[in-house]
């Protein structure tokens, strides 16, 4: 089984291919780091893949089930939920009730409360449950959407650049939630332009170059993929 598949997606806007002929795979307990330079088509494909985007050919499949013609809802009550690069927070309510909008068509309310502590103590958030999202630093706001993700119990988590504006040390913190939560069962998609947390993180890493695929493999094999290298501007040498 695979845990998430698409056959020949294509997606053109206006005559403009933005995705061409994907064919990808990711295997269920499986990180995978999604990487490419600006325009490469990483956020189509997350579009596409949560249903935001139909593709104009080729289908998409979770779990091995056909799930194309399927609502963004559907697609989340199926296992599948987001973390989008910039927060989705609402600032002027407190971290808990941010939780709460998270979680209340997916979870029993005699659960919630208890699933809704372990997730906040998952992120290091459990101390300022009540304080409001908008006086979180931005490091905490990006945990707290992570929470906000997790809070469903998904089996794939898509994470588009968690850890843009984060210190080295709270993207060091990201990489091992990550860890965490793959130990747990739980399937990881990241698109990311942080280099040392692909190195981090990455089981398996697939470049996007112009809505195609041009490469995959682990993080060594790409790093020494000199046509990787010369489309992604000397990416790899930030370290």
């Amino acid at each position: 089984m695979t845990i998430l598949r698409t056959e020949a997606m294509c997606k053109n806007f206006d005559g403009v291919q933005v995705a061409e002929d994907v064919n990808f795979s990711m295997e269920p307990g499986e990180i995978r780091c999604l990487i490419g330079p600006n325009g490469a088509g990483k956020s189509t494909f997350f579009k596409l893949v949560l249903g935001e985007h139909q593709p104009s050919s080729g289908d998409i499949f979770f779990a091995d089930e056909r799930i194309t013609a399927l609502r963004s809802f559907e697609r989340v009550r199926k296992g599948i939920s987001v973390k989008f690069q910039v927060p989705g927070i609402f600032r002027e309510l407190s971290v808990w009730q941010n939780m709460q909008i998270a979680v209340q068509h997916h979870l029993h309310r005699d659960s919630m409360a208890k699933d809704i502590e372990a997730a906040l103590e998952f992120v290091g958030l459990a101390q300022k449950s009540r304080e409001l999202a908008g006086t979180l630093s931005h490091g905490e706001q990006q945990w707290l959407e992570i929470g906000m993700a997790i809070s469903t119990r998904p089996r794939l988590l898509l994470l588009d650049e968690p850890t843009a504006g984060m210190t080295p040390e709270e993207t060091h913190k990201t990489g091992e939630m990550v860890h965490r939560l793959n130990r747990e069962g739980m399937s990881v998609l990241a698109v990311e332009h942080d280099m040392e947390f692909v190195r981090q993180i990455a089981q398996k890493v697939t470049v996007l170059n112009f809505g195609v695929i041009f490469a995959e493999g682990t993080i060594g094999e790409i790093e020494s993929n000199d046509e990787v290298a010369r489309i992604y501007l000397g990416a790899f040498d930030d370290d």
